[in-house]
């Protein structure tokens, strides 16, 4: 928006275009008359409100990385953050069965969200593809590798946003070819890792870019450093 466009607005648009503007005071705006909601960790207001081109999240489950995926994509698509004709993201995960576990999640938050379903169409979601169309033509693009780690799945798509979920397990031929997608000429571009580590390391993407690759900003956030957990939390989930 240009300058001018603002000479008119009130204190509270003014109040309001603010937070849109802010990812952290946004995610907390469009959750604050959730009753189910709980705040965002420190850890998540950092990752949130970083610009870092390249940033690993090797971390626990139940940190809320999927969570934080999600209401980014609000944050971008609301913020009109892409260029036309290309995807506003693009979601790998390394094979079908995690795509049907993230993507019905994702679907679900979008066509439920008392702000979201007002930005896209129903008839715009594409299971079959993993692909969301909001009004404005942010396009939300979920993929996987598959088994064999080709670069089928890859290569035949070009964006500047890329979020690579489950690195642990995402094949290593298939992570090679991200960067012949990646539009890294553009302002603003960013490759995100995240995924919970399972000890192995050779040519796996979530070691990689934890621990060998300087250019990545990396969180190690293990579940007993949120809030909500204690130890007889623990014990009952274990039992």
């Amino acid at each position: 928006m240009l300058d001018n466009e603002f000479e008119d607005l009130t204190e509270e648009e003014w109040a309001l275009l603010n937070i849109f503007k802010n990812p952290v005071m946004f995610r907390e705006f469009i959750n604050q008359d959730d009753p189910n909601w709980q705040a965002l960790e420190p850890h998540e207001r950092a990752w949130t409100s970083s610009t870092a081109p390249y940033l690993c999240m090797c971390c626990g489950r139940g940190v809320r990385k999927t969570t934080t995926m999600i209401e980014m994509t609000y944050y971008w698509m609301v913020n009109e953050m892409f260029i036309p004709g290309d995807p506003g993201i693009l979601v790998f995960v390394p094979n079908k069965a995690q795509k049907d576990a993230i993507f019905p999640r994702v679907r679900d938050a979008c066509v439920k969200h008392w702000l979201m379903k007002m930005l896209v169409n129903a008839n715009n979601i594409n299971v079959q593809e993993g692909r969301i169309v909001f009004t404005n033509g942010f396009t939300f693009i979920l993929r996987i590798a598959g088994s064999e780690g080709k670069e089928t799945n890859v290569i035949s798509i070009h964006g500047s946003r890329i979020w690579v979920d489950e690195a642990q397990d995402f094949p290593w031929r298939a992570w090679l070819s991200l960067d012949n997608i990646l539009k890294f000429d553009i302002p603003g571009h960013m490759l995100w890792v995240s995924g919970v580590p399972n000890g192995e390391r050779r040519e796996n993407v979530l070691f990689q870019c934890d621990q060998l690759d300087d250019k990545y900003i990396s969180f190690n956030i293990a579940q007993t450093l949120m809030s909500w957990w204690s130890p007889e939390l623990e014990y009952e989930r274990r039992k």
